[in-house]
């Protein structure tokens, strides 16, 4: 695994590729899943594989743009919602089909997954890692959330629908050992809150993204995060044996340092973590418990998205390349 995350402008993406690659991404109602698409040189890109979720109308209208863009050279996934079965089964098609077409390079835009389809698709990607060369992962960051509005009233959804085991991940939970949740969380206080009580753990860490500018994706989430921490940190006068970790949002090893520090220091129980904050550290999380089998990875469901005014998107990306040897 390589030791950073790079952070390039937009306009250089083309720098990293090479030809002959598959390029696979999700079109979500967020604007920010169309940069990486809008700036690739087609060229390049022997075949795109475009996911996506809802019917909405946003998400319709983004789809198509993506098409458009890659022609006949695209297959899409229109995943259900709530069916992470059949996510699971487009992503083996997609490696299928990657395998078949004889490429052996992958790009990522992992911006617009959701944290669960990520996950899947992570899973997939290392179960078939012998068939590629290379993966990169790439990921926009918002230069806002919530945009024109207070930090305090900032939101990307609320409530908590559920909460469930992210397939392929399924830990190795012993009935006797009590359970330790890890959360890694970003501006949704309400169902962070939600997953808290369902899953009502006997030990309960909770991640905040270090504040720092060398640790954030765009210096204007500063001030909402700093209101968040305040708001999730409020959860350690309800609970008892809670605990509260920093990680970097930007940078997957130092995170997934942090997630296998926490598990070594609590052996005595199960382990289940949500990653709530960027995609980058939701990669973190993910190949923490690809190499750790006893991690059971979760996702909660929001009841809603704000799908009017989730973000801006931001000029640069960053890109991450997978060492497929360890």
């Amino acid at each position: 695994m390589n030791n950073e995350t790079v952070k390039i402008p937009v306009s250089s993406l083309n720098g990293i590729l090479k030809s002959n690659t598959a390029f696979v991404t999700c079109a979500s109602f967020e604007e920010r899943s169309l940069v990486v698409a809008q700036h690739i040189n087609v060229e390049l890109i022997a075949h795109a594989f475009i996911f996506s979720t809802d019917s909405n109308q946003k998400v319709i209208e983004t789809r198509e743009k993506v098409t458009a863009i890659f022609c006949d050279r695209s297959t899409e996934y229109l995943i259900p919602p709530n069916d992470p079965f059949y996510h699971l089964k487009c992503a083996y098609d997609m490696a299928q089909k990657i395998n078949d077409c004889g490429i052996k390079k992958i790009l990522v835009d992992i911006t617009t997954f959701t944290h669960e389809m990520l996950l899947i698709l992570l899973n997939v990607l290392w179960r078939k890692k012998d068939m590629y060369a290379s993966i990169e992962f790439v990921y926009t960051g918002a230069k806002e959330y919530c945009p024109d509005v207070i930090d305090s009233r900032k939101w990307l959804s609320k409530g908590c629908k559920e909460v469930r085991s992210v397939l392929g991940y399924p830990g190795l939970l012993v009935p006797k050992k009590q359970s330790c949740l890890i959360i890694l969380v970003g501006f949704e206080h309400e169902r962070a809150s939600g997953l808290i009580d369902m899953v009502d753990p006997d030990q309960l860490f909770i991640g905040c993204g270090i504040t720092q500018s060398a640790y954030v994706t765009s210096e204007m989430h500063i001030g909402p995060m700093k209101e968040f921490e305040a708001m999730h940190k409020s959860l350690l006068a309800s609970r008892a044996n809670v605990s509260t970790f920093d990680f970097s949002a930007k940078d997957i090893v130092s995170t997934l340092v942090s997630i296998e520090r926490i598990v070594g220091e609590t052996k005595g129980y199960n382990h289940i973590v949500v990653p709530m904050n960027t995609k980058i550290s939701t990669l973190a999380v993910g190949m923490a418990a690809l190499n750790d089998p006893s991690i059971q990875l979760c996702y909660a469901e929001p009841e809603t998205y704000n799908f009017d005014n989730y973000s801006s998107p931001g000029d640069s990306i960053l890109c991450y390349s997978w060492d497929l040897n360890k």
